[in-house]
């Protein structure tokens, strides 16, 4: 639910409405360019014409990165406007917002298509039958991140994490079987990644070998089953590749096998492998290497089976826990080892979910908030303690603030509003400079940037992810993370020299880099088939790989749309898509006799206003029944409303003989609901997930059958009005 005083707005085009809240005009006429490009691309692709324009709601009262389409009650996309963190390594794209809206109305065109008998039965009940919604989920997420990599530059295809994932597990000889490649609840890493992983690889492997239009046609032949993907799945394979899905799916095993080889003899080539030292050995999620100021090393740790928890090794090789961590997103320790610096979900408005910089002050055990609703993340503190610098996201946007280190004084330091995110600043041990990676104008590298007015310079600009940017100890070289031979590896960059190093060769991958105090250790998280583990190994430049300066790639931009943007602004209206556009027919007993007839529903694209309504009339009972009710979400309490005329059977007992009595129920009703209401009235004094409701409800019955002689008036069942 949104805000109830934030206002709606609407940009019509002729396949879309955008709904946008006031104040994100320029990113929601970006929207709507790039959902009419996406129209041209893939409607005729998939031979999918969309039947009604596509509800297009675009927010930003979560600092989470998601989106969703779906074909039911309307057309729809829902898109967060953050952008993705660089942990989660999915850096590589031109436009985070272009491949969303080409991911999710891949999944509206997918989803709407129906042929034969399902598309007769939606002419005749309206939006009601979708085959392709019930397909296993590899070939519905797989097919959308096809359509996200094929069409742009970028794309989570492109990207190294899946094809390490892909690699890593064909050369241990544990690809999953078609049914745990759909799951989106798998427990094991990459846990819900894995139906989009697998589901990308599966069309990458069906165009490859029957031709680019495989997927379309796939999606016809699917699209045609009357049985919800429960049956017909074999015949629509063997339509397009003459064999069935096991078949199918043991050659896609074998190709990524393949695959997996030739990609292995390319980092071979390379140079032999790095050494690693195994630290931890769980999986999951260990991530966020660093050493504390007396050299021992700390990471994050979530292994599924506990909390997550900053864990420490000490001298002695013991490994104890610390406090409470996520193994998502960075923290920054201040170098006299007081205090530890973390973002965190603080936000206690329902209408959103933001994060702050709170401070972890590690001698008195506690925890102070530095930031109220400021949406801050990646915290850095500087070498002498003294300033944080942070990233502030918001509509779309991220830039850099400082501030003092208890929270005081905040100031940006970059002002752009070009749509860059910026993650993981870090700050330089010994000159006042900070590295940061950025994703701008269409590709993610490192910048450095002056800590007092904020000017930025790239260190160079190309397609390949720069990420995990850190200092070794004596400031001469910026170590990071890249992808550049497709395997994240550790490179570094001497500042002086303007020279580059790679620093290992791995098969999996290595990120999050942190150099010892005494420059004799590296950590990192490896990226491996388990999922990310801590690992360590030397520090030695004599053993560095030098590598060309990459070349500043001066054609790399974001995109900007081919279609028109300036389509015409008005308030939200939510009936376009609250109008009912299903029926449904139905029949129950009333205890006489069937009752027949038809029901429908319909909702707002912002989920303020809900409708349903079915009416019908006894066969035998000769009794109407109907249910209207009205809920709507647009006010601030929530208002609830409700008429229904029922009849039903009734009975009643005397003197052990059942008696059984027609009775007809007319109920009204309306209440308003508070969620979270403080109230000393109520024992509670602040917000929790509780929700209080105050109502009436009216309700009159009637005996429609004469009372028996032999039941007595005090035993029959009651009638008349009740409040």
């Amino acid at each position: 639910m949104f805000d109830p005083k934030l206002p709606w707005k609407t940009i019509v085009t002729p396949h879309f409405r955008v709904n946008f809240p006031a104040g994100d005009e320029a990113i929601a006429e970006l929207a709507a360019g790039y959902a009419e490009d996406a129209n041209k691309i893939l409607s005729p692709y998939l031979a999918s014409e969309p039947k009604q324009r596509t509800e297009l709601t675009i927010f930003d009262n979560e600092d989470t990165t998601n989106g969703f389409g779906f074909p039911l009650p309307n057309n729809q996309i829902v898109i967060y406007l953050a952008s993705p963190a660089e942990d989660e390594l999915f850096s590589r794209y031109d436009s985070w917002l272009r491949d969303l809206i080409l991911h999710e109305y891949t999944h509206v065109l997918h989803f709407e298509k129906s042929e034969g008998l399902p598309a007769w039965i939606d002419r005749i009940l309206g939006r009601s039958y979708f085959p392709n919604m019930f397909l296993p989920v590899f070939m519905t997420e797989g097919l959308a991140v096809t359509d996200e990599t094929q069409f742009d530059t970028g794309g989570r295809g492109r990207g190294a994490a899946y094809r390490t994932v892909l690699r890593l597990t064909a050369l241990a000889h544990k690809l999953p079987s078609i049914d745990k490649a759909s799951g989106y609840y798998v427990t094991d890493f990459p846990g819900g990644d894995t139906p989009y992983m697998y589901g990308w690889a599966f069309y990458r492997y069906l165009m490859a070998h029957y031709g680019a239009d495989a997927p379309r046609k796939l999606a016809d032949a699917t699209a045609h089953q009357p049985y919800f993907g429960f049956w017909g799945i074999d015949s629509s394979f063997k339509d397009v590749t003459g064999k069935n899905t096991a078949q199918v799916w043991s050659d896609l095993q074998a190709d990524l096998t393949a695959r997996a080889e030739r990609q292995k003899q390319g980092i071979l080539a390379l140079g032999p492998l790095t050494p690693l030292h195994q630290v931890t050995t769980g999986g999951q999620f260990h991530r966020h290497p660093q050493y504390d100021p007396k050299g021992r090393l700390v990471w994050a740790q979530w292994t599924g089976n506990d909390y997550s928890h900053l864990m420490r090794m000490n001298a002695d090789g013991r490994v104890e826990k610390t406090g409470s961590l996520s193994p998502f997103g960075t923290y920054s320790l201040s170098r006299d080892g007081r205090y530890r610096y973390e973002s965190l979900n603080g936000d206690e408005n329902r209408f959103t979910s933001f994060t702050d910089i709170f401070r972890v002050d590690l001698e008195k055990k506690r925890l102070e908030r530095l930031s109220d609703r400021q949406r801050l993340s990646d915290p850095a503190v500087s070498p002498d303690g003294y300033w944080v610098v942070a990233v502030q996201a918001g509509h779309g946007q991220s830039n850099l603030v400082k501030m003092r280190a208890d929270g005081s004084g905040q100031r940006a330091l970059t002002q752009l509003s070009d749509r860059s995110q910026f993650s993981d600043p870090v700050w330089h041990p010994t000159r006042d400079l900070l590295a940061v990676s950025a994703w701008r104008d269409g590709c993610r590298d490192l910048y450095l940037v002056n800590p007092e007015d904020g000017r930025m310079e790239p260190i160079w600009r190309d397609r390949d992810v720069e990420i995990d940017p850190t200092w070794s100890p004596d400031g001469r070289y910026l170590v990071f993370s890249s992808d550049r031979t497709g395997a994240y590896n550790l490179y570094a960059y001497e500042l002086a020299t303007h020279k580059l190093f790679r620093m290992t060769n791995v098969l999996g991958g290595l990120i999050e880099p942190a150099v010892s105090p005494d420059m004799k250790t590296v950590a990192a998280a490896s990226y491996d088939l388990r999922g990310f583990d801590i690992v360590t190994l030397p520090w030695n430049p004599a053993s560095w790989t030098p590598v060309p300066l990459p070349k500043t790639d001066s054609e790399i931009h974001q995109p900007l749309p081919e279609s028109r943007t300036d389509y015409p602004t008005i308030a939200y209206n939510p009936w376009p898509s609250l109008q009912p556009k299903v029926w449904a027919p139905f029949a129950f007993w009333d205890g006489q006799g069937p009752v027949v007839g038809a029901t429908a529903l319909g909702e707002d694209s912002l989920i303020k206003h809900f409708l349903y309504g079915a009416a019908g009339w006894g066969l035998v009972s000769n009794q109407p029944f109907y249910t209207i009710a009205y809920d709507n979400e647009q006010l601030y309490p929530s208002l609830y409303a409700y008429a229904s005329d029922q009849s039903y059977l009734n009975s009643a007992q005397s003197q052990g003989v059942t008696f059984y009595l027609q009775q007809r129920a007319l109920s009204q009703g309306i209440s308003a609901t508070f969620p979270g209401l403080p109230s000393a009235f109520l024992q509670n004094n602040w917000v929790t997930g509780d929700t209080f409701s105050i109502g009436l409800n009216f309700q009159n019955t009637q005996t429609l059958t004469p009372l028996p002689s032999l039941l007595p008036a005090d035993k029959a069942p009651q009638t008349g009005q009740t409040n």
